[in-house]
């Protein structure tokens, strides 16, 4: 409805597959870091995030790296580099 209103033509497909996937905190004495990022094209700019949780789920810390020029190819190389980057 909200497409009509604007005058929006296209087509809408429906997800072909629904995957829920729910978060398990790691083993005791462990950490684990979940990190999310993107690349812009074959610029090399990329943005990386990422979150740090503790065995009980609790919060240890987060990153967030925005527009870095790393030379990256493809958006899983460009989190890959900047997750193991250290920030200089």
């Amino acid at each position: 409805m909200l497409l009509k209103y604007f005058v929006v033509r296209g087509c809408v497909h429906k997800a072909p597959k629904v995957l829920i996937i729910i978060w398990k905190a790691p083993c005791v004495g462990f950490m684990k870091c979940n990190v999310d990022g993107a690349t812009y094209g074959s610029s090399g700019l990329a943005t990386c995030n990422g979150i740090f949780r503790g065995s009980p789920g609790d919060y240890l810390g987060a990153f967030s790296f925005v527009n870095k020029k790393i030379g990256a190819f493809s958006s899983f190389i460009g989190v890959l580099a900047l997750t193991l980057k250290p920030n200089c």
